[in-house]
């Protein structure tokens, strides 16, 4: 919930004032969200790669993620409102679906998460490693999924601004998380040599509640990266009405 609904809240905030009451002063607040955005992408990415426990890992990446969004934001223009907005729909259901497994993959008083642990996942419980697998692809911004179009909408939006050192560290530190996430795709792929662990991995329930979520934000992370000309003309239409309240105001 912290990792999605709270982080959704505050940017459509920061959108709505830098970009609407703000928009008149980008030339002051432009290079402080600059550095905000290339510190939050260096220590989101940096700490993610660093991470052996897979819940830590998902809390850097959630880091990362916000330097994208604040590039977004950065631009100052209607094209970065657009990719913000679209980022955020898309991430909204990566960071649920990834959250979901991990609450799959524990249990009541479970505090360690160790991306070793997940070893044998794939053999094990397919599905649940296979769903893993496609969030962790999506945040890495595989293409096919809706992380790929994300972020190259935010990418594409700082180019068109002429900031292309944001572009630049915004790849390298894609680069970086990247192996963060493959690495927990490989623990997944990997055989298992703890028995007992993958036991306790193999007897864990679903309930059909938490199946739904992963049905959910498993198809919008699959169908944003296929076809995601619907969700960015939303993006387009919500940018326009909000240059319509800020021109009538």
């Amino acid at each position: 919930f912290m990792a999605s609904a709270t982080k959704v809240a505050a940017f459509a905030a920061i959108l709505r004032i830098f970009d609407g009451a703000f928009l008149t002063y980008r030339d002051q607040w432009q290079p402080v969200v600059w550095g905000l955005t290339v510190l939050t992408l260096a220590v989101g990415s940096i700490g993610a790669l660093l991470q052996v426990d897979l819940k830590r890992l998902l809390a850097y990446s959630s880091i990362a993620h916000a330097g994208y969004l604040l590039m977004a934001v950065e631009t100052g223009t209607p094209k970065g409102r657009e990719a913000a907005l679209f980022y955020l729909f898309a991430y909204t259901f990566m960071v649920i679906g990834s959250f979901a497994v991990v609450t799959v993959l524990s249990k009541q008083g479970d505090e360690e998460h160790s991306i070793d642990s997940l070893r044998g996942l794939a053999s094990r419980r397919p599905v649940i490693g296979t769903l893993l697998v496609l969030f962790m692809l999506a945040q890495a911004g595989i293409p096919l999924t809706s992380g790929f179009v994300a972020k190259l909408d935010v990418f594409s939006a700082a180019a068109s601004s002429g900031d292309y050192v944001l572009v630049v560290v915004g790849a390298v530190a894609t680069v970086i998380a990247s192996f963060a996430y493959l690495r927990v795709a490989l623990a997944v792929a990997t055989p298992s040599s703890d028995g007992e662990a993958v036991e306790r991995v193999r007897s864990r329930r679903v309930d059909v509640g938490t199946w739904i979520v992963l049905a959910i934000t498993a198809g919008v992370t699959i169908v944003l990266g296929i076809v995601p000309a619907v969700f960015v003309h939303w993006a387009q239409d919500a940018t326009l009405l909000t240059h319509v309240i800020t021109w009538l105001n």
